[in-house]
């Protein structure tokens, strides 16, 4: 339904394409960023990812030389985002700069792309693999939510196209220190941006049980969230993902 609606109003919409890709349920986010602007350009087309299958390395090197980080359905991407070659396309999770790379392959020298990702580990592997576009690619290490301040601070007051890729990517799931991955024993931190903010640890230690279990409940639609909180909770160790539940 929602490739036939987009199909059908490409030809008459006036504002630039923002594509989203998710992965599982995303309807919150999607509110947010309609209701952050009313002005903002039109949210037209959500796809779906298949959770990719996280591989073990012991650095960061061998990650960035073993990692084969493939960017999901190109063609639509590229298709959906409509890309113009001397267009401005904004890619508000850039990650590996999979997609970033695709889209700037396709502009002239005076296209452009902006890059935001929260995560710094991200953005290293993204500066080294877009480094032949360095005259057309700016980067930041920020969140999606400021993309109003970021095209200020590139004095642009429009663009061509938004892609947003939500969800957790295998830079995070790959590396044992992020605590995102069941695959190792590593510590709770799972932040996207390891610069600031209180790590997964430091939040359960400050929540009580109930209020645990209501945001398991609320933003992970599980049933059995008391349970699930209950144990957490009471886990003796709790400084390792691995919690047996």
């Amino acid at each position: 339904v929602g490739s036939e609606m987009c199909i059908r109003d490409r030809g008459t919409l006036s504002r630039p394409p923002v594509l989203v890709i998710c992965q599982g349920r995303c309807r919150g986010i999607l509110q947010q960023i309609s209701k952050a602007n009313h002005d903002a350009p039109r949210i037209y087309h959500i796809l779906l990812t298949d959770h990719q299958t996280p591989v073990a390395h012991t650095n960061r090197q061998q990650r960035e030389k073993k990692l084969h980080h493939v960017p999901v359905m190109i063609p639509e991407v590229l298709d959906f985002l409509n890309i113009r070659k001397d267009g401005v396309y904004i890619d508000g999770t850039i990650g590996a700069g999979g997609h970033a790379y695709e889209i700037l392959s396709k502009l002239s020298s005076r296209g452009m792309v902006i890059g935001l990702d929260r995560d710094n580990d991200a953005l290293e592997i993204s500066n080294n693999k877009l480094s032949s576009f360095k005259n057309q690619i700016n980067l930041y290490h920020s969140s999606y939510h400021q993309i109003q301040y970021i095209m200020k601070l590139n004095n642009i007051s429009k663009v061509d196209g938004i892609l947003l890729d939500l969800g957790l990517s295998s830079i995070q799931l790959d590396l044992n220190s992020r605590g995102f991955s069941f695959q190792h024993d590593s510590p709770i931190d799972m932040r996207f941006d390891q610069s600031g903010g209180e790590t997964a640890k430091e939040l359960i230690d400050k929540l009580t049980k109930e209020q645990l279990a209501d945001i398991i409940y609320e933003f992970g639609d599980e049933r059995r969230s008391r349970k699930i909180a209950k144990n957490i909770k009471s886990s003796r160790n709790l400084n390792l993902s691995l919690i047996h539940i």
